[in-house]
């Protein structure tokens, strides 16, 4: 190879690019290259679902395609709601307190409704000050607007601050009282006047959209080895509860509130997911999609399509022949690829990379040698 066509080779195999193997890390060029595998198809319809997927499968990818996706139409609202870790760890420390079963339950199912009425609301007063100055807000929204404003520290300010403040007034019903009590404190705690003031407000705004779908995500961060798993199972299986109550109480309309058209998607890691089913007494109707990569030619196309996206190469068939070497050990890439890989994404591209990077650090020009593993 003359010296100008070996420069020129190892140039565009440095050009080559496999994005990052963590969603979070590249939003915003994933829908150049996003695969849309059967789970996606089917939370882009669905009503009321949970997605499930090992770590590393791409729940998160297709929570921000789906956000992007149905954000692009103007009649849609999207709302993502990523607890993190330690804005759980005050919730759990309530519920470890000696309260009787029934006042737990009602506990977790007012945490959850504070959690998302409050989200909702906040996201579509962040989304109207988005727009441009010479947008005319509607009676409705000037009233949600200035309802949330109002009460800026329940609604307004950021998660942590606003539940940091909440489990920090629980904190002090102790477990002395009768359960009448306890709940009565418990919905003056968590606002409930105020949850049934947005019902009504947020019906008003985005009743009239084709559809509202909130993506609920990062519940697996709290999930380390605890010893009260048992409650964190608890407050995640509430969530599954609650949901569906919260998408059946959008659907309604009578003279106070009218009815909104609400999807509801949770992402679940599979492990905690099934910890979680053992306690739900009804497991016949939770409805979930699970993330699946059995089929490896689905899994290549996530190479593919990311080196089709960053090449000169315009045919999936060309990358493994211009930039992959032949075989491995005397096995076929592809097949080596997917024999000894856990089936998931992040791992797929993770190898990739390392092998990319140990190509270019020694000059291998591509196609001669390519990327070698």
């Amino acid at each position: 190879m003359k010296y100008a066509e070996q420069v020129a080779a190892q140039t565009e195999l440095q050009r080559l690019s496999f994005g990052e193997s963590v969603a979070e890390r590249e939003v915003e060029e994933l829908s150049d290259y996003f695969v849309p595998i059967a789970a996606y198809k089917e939370a882009l319809k669905a009503e009321h679902s949970i997605i499930v997927g090992r770590k590393g499968s791409g729940k998160t990818a297709i929570l921000y395609k789906l956000a992007e996706e149905l954000s692009s139409n103007p009649e849609n609202h999207v709302c993502i709601i990523k607890p993190v870790a330690y804005e759980l760890e005050g919730i759990l420390q309530m519920l470890t307190q000696a309260l009787p079963i029934a006042e737990k339950g009602f506990l977790i199912e007012s945490f959850w409704k504070f959690l998302i009425y409050t989200e909702l609301a906040k996201s579509v007063c962040d989304h109207l000050a988005t727009l441009p100055v010479h947008y005319q807000q509607s009676d409705a929204e000037k009233e949600l607007c200035k309802f949330v404003a109002d009460n800026a520290p329940i609604i307004a300010q950021e998660f942590s601050i606003r539940l940091e403040s909440v489990v920090r007034n629980l904190q002090a019903i102790g477990v002395a009282g009768s359960a009448e009590t306890h709940r009565l404190r418990i919905s003056e705690l968590l606002h409930s006047n105020v949850i049934s003031k947005l019902r009504f407000f947020l019906g008003r705004v985005l009743g009239k959209k084709r559809r509202v779908v909130i993506l609920v995500d990062n519940l697996d961060k709290a999930w380390n080895q605890r010893e009260d798993m048992p409650t964190l199972c608890n407050l995640l299986s509430g969530l599954l509860e609650v949901s569906r109550r919260i998408a059946a109480d959008f659907e309604k309309s009578d003279h106070w509130r009218k009815a909104i058209n609400l999807s509801l998607l949770i992402f679940l890691r599979s492990d905690i997911f099934a910890q979680i089913m053992r306690f739900i007494p009804e497991r016949d109707k939770v409805s979930y999609s699970r993330i699946t990569w059995d089929d490896p030619e689905i899994l290549l196309s996530v190479i593919e399509q990311r080196l089709l996206n960053s090449s000169v190469i315009t045919s999936p068939n060309q990358i493994w022949s211009r930039y992959f070497c032949p075989t491995v050990q005397g096995i076929e890439t592809r097949k080596y690829l997917t024999r000894f890989i856990l089936p998931r994404p992040r791992d797929l591209i993770y190898l990739c990379k390392l092998a990319l990077v140990n190509a270019v650090n020694r000059r291998w020009p591509a196609p001669q040698k390519g990327v070698q593993f």
